[in-house]
């Protein structure tokens, strides 16, 4: 953080994590009806399983859909067996992260649009600060800003979320 103020500067606080006591599960955010150009074929599954490297290496990461999902990264386009990102095991299936699902695990509201191919989207969500990390730095600043005592938790709702526009 960046303030021209001296004063300000010093008064300024990162907010406190905010972690819920049930973390979010993984299957509230995936969608029923995926596409089948998003599962791997059977031709990359024979070749994880028979390589070395996708039992000592940790390839083919299948997330745990009852847990929150590991960290996701900005090559989610280029995610195969054979490289240490998330996928996801469905009805005994591996298969990507939909660029819908992607935005869902970094907060973005459903009503935020996709415009651009899966490709760029996939970069551009993999890069993103999740909105409601930067809701609660953006509340951080502005009471700062105006010389408020920092609370120690606020929610954000969908609508401060949705006000957040990345273009």
């Amino acid at each position: 953080m960046g303030f021209l103020d001296h004063e300000t500067a010093t008064r300024f606080q990162f907010p406190n994590p905010t972690a819920k006591e049930t973390p979010i599960p993984l299957k509230a955010i995936l969608l029923d009806d995926e596409e089948e150009k998003y599962y791997f074929s059977k031709l990359a599954v024979e070749g994880l399983k028979k390589s070395k490297s996708g039992h000592s290496m940790n390839k083919g990461r299948a997330q745990k859909i009852d847990s929150p999902c590991n960290t996701l990264g900005s090559h989610l386009a280029k995610v195969s067996l054979n490289s240490t990102d998330p996928v996801l095991k469905r009805n005994g299936r591996f298969r990507m992260f939909t660029p819908r699902e992607v935005a869902r695990i970094q907060s973005f509201p459903d009503e935020f649009e996709l415009h651009t191919t899966k490709t760029t989207n996939y970069r551009a969500l993999g890069n993103t600060v999740a909105p409601v990390v930067m809701w609660h730095v953006f509340q951080s600043i502005i009471r700062c800003l105006d010389g408020q005592e920092l609370p120690l938790y606020s929610e954000p709702t969908n609508k401060a979320i949705a006000k957040i526009q990345l273009k």
